[in-house]
């Protein structure tokens, strides 16, 4: 009887060929090389950057010292008396690390928020690549690193210096690709916490990451038809709620700062400006446009037009991510398959940026610049949503037409390099630091600890690496000075006596001046005058009053 041999059934298509794990884990090795690498070389180059743009201030300087505090062992920040935007889960942290490699020195007014402008960079280009292969994903992240590497000056001032809600924006991206991404109850549970740890100490998380995670999750529901599709995103966002709400209970059981009143004025006069701001500024920060910001200035007009391109692709992103939000809503139609979560990504980014205007809109109080950091988040999350454009048009085009785009890419990002070299090379005196000047004068004349206005205070001890120790304090009820009672501790004050006061006639604070000072402590023996700043300097220490004003609620809106 013959025997047949069985032969294997052929599949009718070839075996794809493996490629070597060797080979791929030494080009994963290369790759994160190359990324750390450019990691290092934009926080020198942002940290010059920074130098030459931001002088520093007190807001950034009482962060350090936060930071020191936590470094310290006092991770908890107890004794503290903070706003809703503390910063003390947010920002805190990465200061208290650069307290513990360089000690308390003025290189953290630039270095700190340098370091958390290139992790908000990386995360938006890990965004913008995500779900495209190769060219399209390398298309996309190399927009948002060129968009918001290359910033121009009004960016730059608004980006790199701390704590104005960058590290805020870093939480709630990651938040965002936790949750869209390949969403799982681990992930979602992770982007929960982010969240939650963003509101502890930055109350803004709420709306720029919290909200448009649960708006987003809601139009998944309708878009899918099922309402399963909600149920990662909104438990992310219920989820981070409730541990932002336990989280603060067990603050306040084992001890840590205190929550203090901040007013939120509203006015229908300044709401409208706001609105005005919005469209004016947003393109600002992308470099069309000025904002009276001191010491940055986007410069002339031909040096702002090398930035229309990228103007042109955030705001058409944006344009286009609302205009498929309103379609799916009217019209909801399940999303191809693999596609859902990056559609989900993309309305949560699109909601962050509604969020964020609104945030602007209701919360500068007035015409102020300063104002404009509430508007950097949604900046960085058009420029991702600008990033996911560029990278669906890539992998959508023809061979033909990516030659095109890629001409048309390469000609935006010598735009903004030109752009970029242009504001650098620009006869523009660098950001200068008074504070400095008065550090001197006070440690040749071996004045080591005092009380001033908020804005002489905590940066004075910063840039004197605290060699000089001066601490802020706030008119009270009856026109005599107390300790101040918010960005500052309790051992700044108690069982202290101080030599000197120090205020800044250019930058008037409160009431706190020359005047309120000798109503409280009498005639000083001797006053000295260093540039914009008055010292007072009497025969004998002095001590401030410690009461301060009980507050019932950490925020209180009211119109005016």
């Amino acid at each position: 009887m013959a025997t047949s041999t069985l032969a294997p059934r052929s599949s009718g298509r070839r075996d794809a060929p493996k490629r070597p794990i060797a080979r791929t884990r030494a080009s994963i090795g290369v790759l994160l090389a190359a990324g750390v690498v450019a990691a290092v070389a934009l926080t020198f180059l942002y940290y010059a950057a920074s130098v030459h743009l931001v002088a520093g201030n007190s807001d950034g300087a009482t962060v350090v010292l936060e930071g020191k505090a936590m470094a310290q062992g006092n991770v908890a920040l107890a004794g503290w008396r903070l706003s809703l935007d503390s910063f003390g889960s947010v920002d805190v942290p990465f200061y208290a690390l650069g307290v513990l490699l360089l000690g308390v020195r003025p290189a953290l007014l630039h270095l700190v928020p340098a370091a958390l402008a290139v992790l908000v960079v990386a995360t938006g280009a890990v965004l913008a690549a995500a779900g495209h292969r190769r060219l399209a994903a390398g298309a996309g992240a190399a927009s948002v690193i060129a968009i918001l590497a290359l910033p121009g000056p009004d960016l730059g001032f608004y980006l790199l210096q701390g704590p104005w809600h960058v590290g805020t924006a870093l939480y709630c991206l990651v938040a965002f690709g936790c949750v869209a991404l390949r969403p799982t109850p681990w992930r979602a549970a992770a982007a929960a916490a982010v969240l939650a740890a963003g509101m502890l100490g930055d109350f803004l998380t709420a709306a720029l990451g919290v909200l448009p995670v649960l708006a987003a999750g809601l139009v998944a529901a309708r878009r899918e038809r099922r309402l399963r599709a909600a149920v990662p995103p909104v438990l992310a966002a219920i989820g981070a709620v409730v541990l932002a709400a336990c989280g603060r209970l067990l603050e306040e059981a084992v001890g840590t700062f205190t929550l203090v009143n901040r007013n939120l004025p509203l006015s229908t006069h300044q709401l409208t400006n706001n609105v005005g701001f919005v469209f004016r500024r947003f393109p600002a920060l992308l470099g069309l446009g000025a904002i009276p910001a001191d010491p940055a200035s986007n410069g002339p007009s031909a040096a702002q037009w090398l930035h229309l391109p990228a103007v042109v692709l955030v705001v058409v992103a944006v344009l286009a991510a609302a205009a498929r939000l309103v379609t799916r809503l009217v019209r909801p139609r399940p999303a191809r398959a693999g596609a859902t979560s990056f559609t989900l990504l993309e309305d949560c980014l699109l909601f962050g940026v509604l969020a964020d205007g609104a945030v602007f809109v209701l919360g500068a109080a007035s015409n102020n610049p300063e104002y404009t950091k509430y508007l950097t988040p949604g900046v960085a999350f058009a420029v991702v949503l600008g990033g996911r454009l560029v990278a669906q048009l890539a992998a959508g085009a023809r061979a033909r037409r990516r030659g095109a785009l890629a001409v048309g890419l390469v000609a935006s990002a010598l735009a903004l390099v030109a752009g970029f070299a242009y504001d650098a090379a620009a006869d523009v005196d660098p950001a200068t630091q008074p504070a400095a000047a008065l550090g001197s004068f006070l440690l040749a004349h071996h004045l080591r600890l005092g009380i001033g206005d908020y804005w002489s205070s905590s940066l004075v001890t910063v840039q004197t690496k605290g060699q000089v120790v001066v601490r802020p304090v706030a008119l009270g009820y009856a026109g005599k000075l107390r300790r101040d009672d918010r960005q500052s501790a309790d051992d700044w004050y108690q069982n202290q006596r101080f030599q000197f006061f120090v205020c800044d006639l250019a930058r008037p604070w409160h009431g706190v001046n020359v005047a309120t000072a000798e109503a409280t402590f009498g005639k000083p023996a001797s006053t000295y005058a260093v540039g914009s700043y008055r010292v007072l300097v009497w025969d004998h220490r002095v001590a401030v009053s410690l009461k301060v004003p009980a507050f019932h609620s950490p925020l209180q809106l009211y119109f005016r």
